[in-house]
């Protein structure tokens, strides 16, 4: 459980820090849409998460260290 955790928490992170970087460089003003922010942060993480628990029994950040 606690793996799975910090696995969904690197992924959101790492997907804030892309959105954020070509929010910055391209000026998308993700801000002014939410629903597209919560998807890219909250929705693909546990999309993620979910598959590759179900599929290999792993949490994903494992999955793709091959931990």
């Amino acid at each position: 459980m606690i793996e799975s955790i910090i696995s969904w928490l690197a992924n959101a992170g790492v997907i804030a820090i892309i959105v954020a970087s070509a929010d910055a460089k391209r000026g998308y003003h993700i801000e002014k849409h939410p629903l597209l922010g919560f998807t890219l942060v909250i929705i693909i993480p546990t999309f993620l998460e979910a598959i590759t628990q179900t599929l290999y029994g792993k949490a994903f950040l494992w999955w793709v260290l091959g931990l």
